[in-house]
C-alpha cells in the first residue's frame, strides 16, 4: 500500500497535463474566444445603427468596464487556479475546499468594496471626465451606477472559473465563455425594437453576468464534489493575497502598457491618427487569440506540475514554446507581406500609407509575444508572481520614455516600434528568469536560437521593397522555418506523434 499514493499522485498528474488534452482545451479556448468575436462583429452595425453614436461609445465603455471588473478580485482568482491545481497535483485534495471558499469569500468581500468605490466614482467619472452630451447625463449616470452593483458578481465568477480551470474542465469554461460573449452583444439587440435609453441596454448586461454567475456556480457544484464540504480558513488569507498582489501588478500595468500608446498619439498628434494606428492595430494583434489560447491551458498545468513533477513542467514549458513559435511565426509573415495591399484593398491608399509600417512592427511583436507568454505563464505558476510584476515596473518608464522618442522622430511607425521594442525586452527577461527557476536537463538554447534568428528574418520583411521581391522572401524564409523547426527543433517523439496524428486523420 505504501507504493500506491506515489504512483496514483503520477496517475493524476499526467491526466491534468497530458499533451491530448491540453491540444483539446487550447482548441475550445480558440472557439470559445473566436465565436463571440463574430457575434460582435454582426451586432455592432446594428447597435450604432439604432441607438446612434453616443449611446454605442457608454455601451461600448460599459463592455470595456465588465472585462477590467474583474481585477477588483487582487489576483485570487489566478492564485486559486494556481494553489488548487497544485494541490491537484500532490493529490492533496482535502485542502482545495478550504481553499476556495476561503478565496471566494474575499473575493465577494473585495467585489463590494470596490462596488462602493465605483458607485461614489460614478457621477465624477459622468460630469467630469467623460465628455458626455447633456441630454445623455442622466442616462449615463443611471447606467453606470448599475454596472456598479454587478461587480461582486464578476469577482466571485473569476474565482469560479478559475477553479474550473484548476480542473482542467476548460470544456465547461469555455461553453460559459461562449455563452458569455454571445449574450453580452447579443442582449442588447433584444431591446432595439422597444427602446433607446441606455440604462436598460447596462442592465441587459449585467443580467448576463449574473446568469453567467449562476451557470458557473451550477457547473462547479456539480463536476467538482469537494466544494459541497464548505470550510474557512483565515490562516491563508496572507499567502493567498501576497501571489495575488503581485499577479495583480502585471494585470494593472500590462493592460496600461497596452494602451497608452493610442492615449499619446491622440495627445501629441491627432485624434484621426488615432484611427490609422487602431485599425490595424485590432487586426494584427487578433494573432494574440492563439497565444492567450494555448496559455491559459498552460498555467494550470505548469501549477499541478512545476513543484511536483519539474521535469514535466520543463517538458511542457518546451513544448508551448515549439507550439507557438510554430502557430505564430507563418501568420507573422502574412501580416508583414500583405499589410501594404491588404491595407489599401480594405481601406484604401491613405490607410495604407499610414498604417502599413504600423501593421508590419506589430505583427512581428505579436510574434514575440508568443513565446514571452509561455514564460510568463511558466513563472507565475511557479510561484513567482514577483519577478513578472517587477519586470513590468521596470519596463514602464522605459516603454513611456521609448514612445516618446520614437514618436517624435518617426510619428506612428514609431508608436508600434516602441511597442514592438518593449515585448522583445519583455521577451528576453522572461526567458531569461524562466530558465533559471528549472535548471533541468532539458535545455532550450536552440529554440531561443531559432527564435533569434527568424525575428531578424521577419525583420528584413519590414522593409521597403515592391510585393514580388517580398513574396520570393516570404516563401523563402518560411520553408526555411520549416524544415529548421522540424528537424532541428522538434525531437523524434513529437516527429513521431504528428505523422501518427496525420496518418490517423
Amino acid at each position: 500500500m505504501t507504493f500506491n499514493a506515489p504512483d496514483s499522485r503520477s496517475d493524476s498528474l499526467h491526466l491534468l497535463t497530458s499533451t491530448k488534452l491540453l491540444a483539446r482545451n487550447t482548441m475550445l479556448n480558440l472557439v470559445g474566444q473566436i465565436v463571440p468575436l463574430l457575434a460582435a462583429v454582426i451586432a455592432i452595425p446594428l447597435l450604432i445603427d439604432g441607438i446612434g453614436t453616443e449611446r454605442f461609445g457608454l455601451l461600448s465603455i460599459s463592455w470595456m468596464l465588465l472585462g477590467y471588473f474583474s481585477l477588483f478580485d487582487l489576483g485570487l482568482g489566478r492564485v486559486m487556479t494556481k494553489t488548487v491545481g497544485e494541490k491537484l497535483g500532490s493529490s492533496h485534495h482535502a485542502d482545495i475546499p478550504s481553499i476556495t471558499w476561503t478565496g471566494l469569500l474575499f473575493m465577494l468581500i473585495l467585489g463590494f468594496i470596490a462596488m462602493t468605490l465605483v458607485l461614489f466614482l460614478a457621477p465624477i467619472l459622468v460630469h467630469r471626465v467623460l465628455n458626455i452630451p447633456a441630454d445623455l447625463l442622466n442616462e449615463a449616470g443611471t447606467g453606470f451606477l448599475i454596472l456598479a452593483l454587478c461587480i461582486p458578481i464578476v469577482t466571485v465568477s473569476t474565482g469560479l472559473r478559475g477553479l474550473l480551470e484548476a480542473y482542467q474542465k476548460f470544456g465547461l469554461v469555455n461553453i460559459i465563455r461562449t455563452l458569455n460573449g454571445i449574450l453580452l452583444f447579443t442582449a442588447p439587440l433584444l431591446l432595439l425594437p422597444r427602446t433607446d435609453r441606455l440604462p436598460w441596454y447596462i442592465g441587459a448586461l449585467v443580467t448576463v453576468r449574473v446568469l453567467i454567475f449562476i451557470a458557473y456556480a451550477v457547473f462547479c457544484f456539480i463536476s467538482i464534489p469537494a466544494l459541497h464540504n464548505s470550510r474557512i480558513n483565515l490562516s491563508l488569507i496572507r499567502p493567498m493575497f501576497k501571489l495575488g498582489g503581485w499577479m495583480s501588478v502585471s494585470n494593472i500595468i500590462g493592460p496600461f502598457m497596452v494602451y497608452f500608446d493610442r492615449f499619446l498619439i491622440g495627445a501629441w498628434i491627432s485624434v484621426t491618427a488615432v484611427t490609422f494606428y487602431v485599425t490595424p492595430y485590432e487586426v494584427v494583434t487578433k494573432m494574440l487569440l492563439i497565444t492567450a489560447a494555448v496559455v491559459r491551458v498552460l498555467f494550470p498545468a505548469f501549477s499541478a506540475s512545476c513543484h511536483s513533477q519539474p521535469d514535466r513542467a520543463a517538458m511542457l514549458y518546451s513544448r508551448g514554446l515549439k507550439a507557438l513559435m510554430f502557430m505564430s511565426f507563418p501568420i507573422c509573415l502574412i501580416f508583414i507581406t500583405l499589410a501594404e495591399p491588404g491595407l489599401r484593398v480594405w481601406l484604401g491608399e491613405e490607410f495604407a500609407a499610414q498604417g502599413t509600417a504600423v501593421a508590419r512592427w506589430l505583427a512581428l511583436g505579436c510574434f514575440l509575444n508568443a513565446p514571452a507568454q509561455v514564460a510568463f505563464t511558466f513563472i507565475q505558476a511557479s510561484g513567482r508572481p514577483d519577478i513578472t510584476a517587477k519586470l513590468h515596473l521596470l519596463e514602464m518608464p522605459i516603454y513611456v520614455a521609448g514612445l516618446w522618442l520614437l514618436m517624435q522622430h518617426f510619428g506612428l511607425a514609431g508608436a508600434a516600434i516602441a511597442w514592438t521594442g518593449r515585448i522583445a525586452l519583455e521577451t528576453l527577461l522572461l526567458l531569461l528568469f524562466a530558465e533559471r527557476i528549472h535548471q533541468r536537463k532539458n535545455k532550450n538554447q536552440q529554440i531561443y536560437v531559432t527564435l533569434l534568428l527568424f525575428t531578424g528574418g521577419a525583420l528584413l520583411l519590414t522593409v521597403s521593397g515592391s510585393l514580388l521581391w517580398k513574396s520570393f522572401a516570404f516563401i523563402f524564409i518560411l520553408v526555411l522555418f520549416l524544415i529548421v523547426f522540424w528537424f532541428k527543433i522538434m525531437n523524434a517523439q513529437e516527429r513521431t506523434q504528428i505523422q501518427h496524428f496525420i496518418k490517423h486523420k
